[in-house]
This record gives structure tokens, sequence and C-alpha cells, in this order.
């Protein structure tokens, strides 16, 4: 898992962008799934509910902020009230090299915290719950919704 991570992140200065996702960004998120053990189709569509453009069906824009969460950040629309948990337990850099807007950045953090929930709670939806909405019992209809659209979609595959 390291080595993919290594790999993987080396890259990131020479694919890092403002736009949305390229392909040889998605790419590299895909090894980043791989290497956390998330089921590819899991990774895609995570990012696109939670960064994706319904209108244009692009990938996600890496800077961009959340609707239903505003102060969410990211491809993967992570909090950052919980930086400082996700990056020691995510993160292989420094903390300050830790860019919210590099959406390989986002995805090695948010791809490990998944792999970490499904771990945590056994199935990718609860996994997915908890990613939404903090909670895996008293779960709202829309997180279940989500979780259900995310999964659903990996089955497709």
């Amino acid at each position: 898992m390291r080595g993919y991570l290594a790999l993987a992140l080396s890259l990131c200065a020479l694919t890092a962008t403002a736009a949305p996702l390229t392909r040889s960004e998605h790419a590299i998120i895909m090894t980043l799934a791989d290497a956390a053990g998330v089921p590819r189709s899991i990774a895609d569509r995570l990012q696109i509910e939670e960064s994706g453009d319904p209108v244009t069906g692009a990938w996600g824009d890496p800077t961009k902020a959340g609707t239903a969460a505003p102060h969410c950040l990211g491809l993967y629309q992570l909090n950052p009230e919980f930086l400082a948990w996700f990056l020691d337990r995510f993160y292989p850099h420094p903390a300050q090299a830790f860019d919210w807007a590099n959406p390989l950045d986002n995805a090695v953090v948010a791809l490990g915290y998944l792999a970490w929930l499904h771990a945590r709670f056994g199935t990718w939806e609860r996994a997915l719950w908890y990613f939404n909405c903090g909670r895996v019992t008293d779960v709202p209809e829309s997180t279940r919704e989500y979780a259900r659209r995310i999964v659903e979609w990996n089955k497709e595959d």
C-alpha cells in the first residue's frame, strides 16, 4: 500500500489542478482506492456524490465547497473540523503539506478514512452512513439514499 501511495503522491505536483478532475488524476485516485481497499466504483461514485456536477457529469471540482455542508471541502468533501485527526491517521506526509484543493491529497485522506470506517462498521453502506452524517444509528433517510446510490452503483459494474 505504501508503494502505491508514494507513487501516486509523487505525481501530485504534476497533476493537481483547480479545474474538474483530469483523466490522469482519476487514474491515480483509482490506484489510491486500490491501495486503500476501497472498490473503484465506490471511490468514483462517492466523488461524484460529493463534488460532481449533475448537469455536466464532470468528475468533480476539487475546489468545491459543500452545498449541504458548506464547511466541507475538496473532492470528497472532508470536514475541516477533523483535519488534525484525518491527517494524523491517513496522510503519509507532514500535515503542512496537505492541500484541500489538491484532489490527490483529498483522495488519500478520504479513501483511507472510508476504508477505516468499513473495517470499523463492517459494510460499505454503514461506512458511507458514517462518512455522510457521522453516525450509524438513527440515520436520516437522505443519508440512507446517498449510501444506496453509491453501493448500488457499485453493483452495476
